[in-house]
């Protein structure tokens, strides 16, 4: 089970400007599903979106991209500095768990 000790120790080793790493995980079996990397260097993220992209990581191939904003109200405040995050996400929630909410 990846932590985001685990996350932000892959990429801080790559990228110095990384603030800070985030797991989320599943809530049907606490494996994790998807995580969240801060930078604060633009160029950077943008390095770890192509080079992270499909790297092997504790048995599981990441999906590196762009974090998607979602719902402008739950958005927070700008930050005073430029921090840009990063989605990394992987398929370790079963998804059949997913064909309950129906």
């Amino acid at each position: 089970n990846v932590t985001g000790m685990h996350l932000r120790k892959l990429f801080e080793e790559r990228y110095k400007s990384v603030v800070s790493a985030r797991v989320v995980s599943c809530p049907q079996t606490g494996r994790s599903r998807f995580g969240f990397v801060e930078f604060l260097n633009k160029k950077e993220r943008d390095n770890a979106i192509q080079d992270m992209d499909g790297e092997l990581f504790l048995s599981t191939h990441l999906r590196v991209r762009n974090a998607s904003t979602g719902n402008p109200s739950n958005r927070r405040k700008p930050s005073p500095q430029p921090i840009s995050k990063l989605n990394t996400a992987s398929k370790t929630c079963n998804n059949n768990n997913n064909n309950n909410n129906n």
